[in-house]
């Protein structure tokens, strides 16, 4: 079975400009790759969140008040919830096998 392909816009100003990066992705996607994915929602521009890739921890970790990961954390709960996120409402999500025990591979 085919998994769904969802987008999240990283370092967007607005929503309305992360829609629209989301919107030029899909016409490629959909052109060359026959795939239509969905909008997850958007990061916005956050300097604690480059901080945390260079230091190579989890912003939500060393910073969880920045605006990236309260976003991240929304996100997170809508996917497990199976709430809608970024206008689509999604199935509630397969359990996955414990770390170190991947049932299928992903290339």
């Amino acid at each position: 079975p085919s998994l769904p392909v969802e987008v999240l816009v990283n370092h967007a100003a607005t929503d309305e400009e992360a829609r629209g990066v989301h919107e030029r992705l899909v016409r490629v996607a959909d052109r060359f790759l026959d795939v239509r994915p969905a909008y997850l929602g958007h990061l916005p521009g956050d300097p604690r969140l480059a901080r945390a890739v260079a230091a190579q921890r989890a912003v939500v970790e060393i910073y969880p008040q920045a605006p990236s990961s309260r976003r991240l954390v929304a996100i997170a709960r809508d996917l497990l919830s199976g709430a809608p996120s970024g206008g689509t409402r999604r199935a509630a999500p397969r359990a996955l096998p414990p770390a170190g025990h991947a049932s299928e591979s992903v290339s």
